[in-house]
Formats: C-alpha cells, sequence, structure tokens
C-alpha cells in the first residue's frame, strides 16, 4: 500500500483532533481534511487489488471535526465492521474492509476549540464594522500582514472553487470589511454541495461570519459540531410544503449547535403561496402540479420547490443575471428570458 499524496483544495479545521488508519501491518496513515482509497494512482491511499476499485471510499472530515467515510458506489462494495456500508460517521476502534484489506480507524481526543476573541466581540458588538476598523487598526499598529491588506480595503483571498460557485451563481456572498459576513448555499440538482459547504466554513474569509442560509438541514452537513464563533443567524428554506417546513424544525430540535455561542433561534423559512411577478405589478399565482409556461422558459413544481428551466435549444435565460439552464428559485430572484421577464415572490 501506497502512503496518502495531497488530498484535495478544500481545508476543513481539524479542532486539535487527529484521526488515522492503521493496516494489518500496523503502517498508519493521517486522515486530513479529505483522503480517497482505492486502486487508482491519483488516490490518495493505494490499494493494489483487482477488487477494489479506482476511486472506493472517500473518508471526509466534517466541520465537527468528525470523520464520514463514504463508499463510492463501488462493485465489491466497503464493509464496516462486518455490515455494508453507504456512508457513516467513524468511531475509534471502527474497521473499514475493502476486499481483503482491513483498516482500522482511530480517532483521538475531542479537544477545546481555541477560542477567537475578534469573532466574540464582532458578534456581541451593535456596531459591528467599528469594532473590525479597530481591530484592523491593532492589526497595523502590531505589524500583522493582514493589517495594510484590510486597510487599503482589500477582500480576504477564496479558495478556487468558492469563488467558481460565486461565478455560477450557486453561492451568495456579503463581504463587509473584507470578510465574509453573509452567505447563502442554494440547491444544486436537489442537493446542496456538501464541499462547498465545508470549504466555505474552513475559508479564512469567513472566519466571522454572522449569517448562513441553506436550503435545508442535513445530519450529514456536520453542522451540530462545527465551530461557528460569530454566527447569529441561521436561516433554513425556503419550504412550500407544511412536511418539508416540519422536518427541518423536527431535525433542529436535535441540533443544540454547542460550538455557537451567539446563535438565535434558527429561522424556519415556510411560505404558503408563490407567484410571479411581471413588471407593471400583473401577477401569476403558481400551482402545485401545474406549469407556467412561457416561449423560452418554463416554472414548475419539482421536489419540493418552483424550478425555472429554459425552453430547449434556447439559450437566453437569465437567472440574477447569470446564464444558467435551470435554477430552483427563492422569494426575490430576478429571471429574464427572451421578453419574459420576473421577479419569484412568496408569502
Amino acid at each position: 500500500m501506497t502512503p496518502p499524496g495531497p488530498t484535495s483544495a478544500y481545508r476543513v479545521p481539524v479542532p486539535g483532533r487527529t484521526a488515522h488508519l492503521v493496516d494489518p501491518e500496523g503502517q498508519s496513515f493521517a486522515v486530513g481534511e479529505r483522503l480517497i482509497i482505492g486502486r487508482s494512482r491519483d488516490a490518495d491511499l493505494v490499494v493494489h487489488s483487482g477488487r477494489v476499485d479506482r476511486r472506493h471510499v472517500v473518508l471526509v472530515r466534517l466541520p465537527s471535526g468528525d470523520v464520514e467515510a463514504e463508499d463510492l458506489a463501488t462493485t465489491t462494495g466497503t464493509r464496516l465492521n462486518g455490515a455494508p456500508l453507504a456512508h457513516r460517521v467513524l468511531a475509534d476502534g471502527d474497521v473499514l474492509e475493502l476486499d481483503d484489506h482491513p483498516f482500522v480507524f482511530h480517532l483521538g481526543p475531542e479537544l477545546p476549540s481555541p477560542v477567537d476573541p475578534m469573532a466574540a466581540v464582532l458578534a456581541q458588538a451593535s456596531d459591528g464594522e467599528a469594532a473590525l476598523q479597530v481591530w484592523v487598526d491593532a492589526l497595523l499598529e502590531q505589524g500583522d500582514p493582514l493589517g495594510p491588506r484590510l486597510a487599503a480595503g482589500k477582500r480576504m483571498p477564496l479558495a478556487a472553487p468558492l469563488s467558481e460557485a460565486v461565478r455560477e451563481g450557486t453561492l451568495e456572498l456579503d463581504w463587509r470589511g473584507g470578510f465574509v459576513r453573509a452567505a447563502r448555499l442554494r440547491a444544486q440538482a436537489f442537493t446542496v454541495d456538501r464541499a462547498l459547504l465545508f470549504a466555505l466554513l474552513a475559508s479564512e474569509a469567513a472566519r466571522f461570519l454572522d449569517t448562513l442560509a441553506l436550503p435545508y438541514l442535513h445530519p450529514r452537513f456536520g453542522l451540530d459540531g462545527a465551530a461557528l464563533p460569530a454566527l447569529r443567524e441561521l436561516r433554513f428554506g425556503p419550504f412550500f410544503t407544511a412536511e418539508d417546513g416540519a422536518r427541518c424544525t423536527e431535525a433542529l430540535a436535535r441540533a443544540p449547535f454547542a460550538r455557537a455561542p451567539f446563535l438565535q433561534p434558527p429561522v424556519v423559512q415556510q411560505y404558503a403561496r408563490a407567484w410571479l411577478e411581471f413588471a407593471g405589478g400583473e401577477q401569476r399565482r403558481l400551482e402545485q402540479g401545474a406549469q407556467v409556461t412561457f416561449p423560452t422558459s418554463a416554472v414548475r413544481w419539482e421536489s419540493g420547490g418552483w424550478l425555472v428551466s429554459r425552453a430547449y435549444k434556447h439559450h437566453s435565460l437569465l437567472f440574477n443575471g447569470r446564464s444558467r439552464y435551470t435554477a430552483f428559485l427563492t422569494p426575490g430572484d430576478e429571471v429574464s428570458s427572451g421578453a419574459t421577464r420576473f421577479v419569484f415572490r412568496a408569502s
């Protein structure tokens, strides 16, 4: 077996909790942010076996510091403690088996997260921008290289995947004082890209994240144990059925967010009706099960939300100013396609 090579570009903070795999020969392999095991030479940990897929299983560090293992739809499967594995958070002493290659997982003790005093100051300040400016002035006085950058109005750098998501419109960011203070992730193909969420929470640019909006809550997001030192607002939705809203509310009841000390009660955005608003004030109500069709686009109900898509072979659908083929709508979204222009509304 070959030791791990470079991992992905996503940097997930490890709150002092080590993790590693041990093979039958006693060789140890550290688990960082992401570890892919397979027979491919590009895998982080190479297993030489014809019964192991090129990319067989991935171990992902969650924002909580836990490690999740996921079988990558392999032909021979992965076993965890003798049982078939789909995906699961690992516990110390768990045994992963790929063909006849067992690995014992070891997870170190959970240590207290380092305190971020500035995050606490911003979370409690009545004027966060003024408090941030005081901090920048202190950095300048101390000769910290971050001071001149922030004083010049420059933003903290974003990892390439985050920048690409912003360009595509799947990640919306509100910058203040050089840092991301609010963020919203949009669903893609009915799901949220977990890697983007992990990368956002790991980014130095989001160190003082104040507001986070997600389409829904899922245990695999790993938010419950995530360190969110400055977060005050957490919103989920929009939801257009009572069942979806109730499901999110129930999930929130099981998530205390113990490492988000300034978090206010999370908000579940529930709506009973939705409509399209055209120029001049004309409105068209949307009904579940019915499609609204225009010459160059259509709006339809799908998987608990409203989806806008451009007509076949038509190449002009602008969604909040960006060219898209399809997109899930949230209140306030602006759509332009041919001569059709509308804003999505809900209440």
